[in-house]
């Protein structure tokens, strides 16, 4: 992979609009460099399916932790299930009950 210091910028085949870099230049105003798939050495590929959503979090989540990518089609359920089981343990849902006190309270919950 290689080596940006300011920034790095995927764009979708040939579906570039500049949405991924004009975002990039709001978030973080330096220069960046876009690369294609063919870019970055090792990328899994996704095949001919409905997983493109879990490789975009795939991909982000392998960058950010500098990790060499493992991951390939064949992996999409355990991903998808691991996913699920990280959003359920840090993300709190509340119940049905905790959502109608937070209505009745204007969001202030329990304040007895």
């Amino acid at each position: 992979m290689q080596q940006i210091s300011n920034g790095l910028s995927f764009q979708c085949g040939n579906l570039d609009t500049g949405h991924s870099v004009n975002l990039a230049q709001i978030l973080c105003p330096v220069p960046w460099a876009s690369l294609g798939l063919d870019d970055v050495q090792g990328l899994p590929r996704q095949g001919f399916s409905n997983n493109c959503g879990v490789f975009v979090l795939m991909y982000a989540f392998y960058i950010v932790a500098r990790a060499q990518f493992d991951f390939n089609e064949t992996n999409m359920q355990q991903i998808r299930h691991w996913w699920c089981l990280v959003l359920l343990k840090n993300v709190p849902m509340p119940s049905e009950q905790e959502r109608r006190l937070q209505e009745a309270t204007g969001g202030k919950g329990n304040a007895g």
